[in-house]
């Protein structure tokens, strides 16, 4: 496994302004996704025995809710597992409550330009695949981008598409 950590932003922009909307993140031990608010305080993570869960804000505290999913660990990972799937109206980032962008020092920042998405349903989707198996990859959306990380191992994507409603 690469001991090399991999971070990617998703900023999304309509024109007028940049706004981060997701991030994730893959350390070898785990990989980590979620939304960039400090009030949400929430985010899934696949630790390295597979057990993967979600985090959220419980007052000073944290809860974990652990997925149902049988755990497949990251080493001899196999298959592909959707982390995280977030949708957004392609025309509705001015009135989105989303955290300027600014810029940190990463390995990746993916720029989603909403005006090509048609006004309908941006849709987002983070996972894990198996190294070398891009052709198990399939969505229940039109995908347009797909950033797909194969320097790591078990190999991360973040799909764009547009969906004309959320089926999730």
């Amino acid at each position: 496994m690469n001991l090399r950590e991999w971070n990617v932003r998703v900023v999304v922009t309509e024109g007028e302004r940049s706004a981060a909307f997701a991030w994730l993140r893959h350390a070898s031990h785990h990989v980590v996704c979620g939304i960039p608010d400090e009030g949400a305080g929430w985010h899934v993570t696949y630790p390295k025995d597979g057990r993967a869960h979600i985090t959220t804000k419980d007052g000073a505290g944290n809860r974990r809710a652990f997925f149902r999913e049988s755990p497949v660990p990251l080493d001899g990972f196999v298959g592909h597992r959707t982390m995280l799937a977030l949708g957004i109206a392609s025309d509705t980032l001015a009135d989105m409550n989303l955290q300027p962008f600014k810029y940190k020092t990463q390995d990746v920042v993916a720029f989603l330009d909403l005006r090509a998405f048609d006004a309908k349903m941006l849709w987002v989707e983070f996972g894990l695949l198996e190294a070398h198996k891009a052709d198990a990859l399939s969505f229940d959306f039109e995908v347009r981008q797909l950033l797909l990380e194969m320097s790591t191992s078990p190999w991360v994507y973040i799909a764009a598409g547009v969906q004309e409603a959320i089926t999730r």
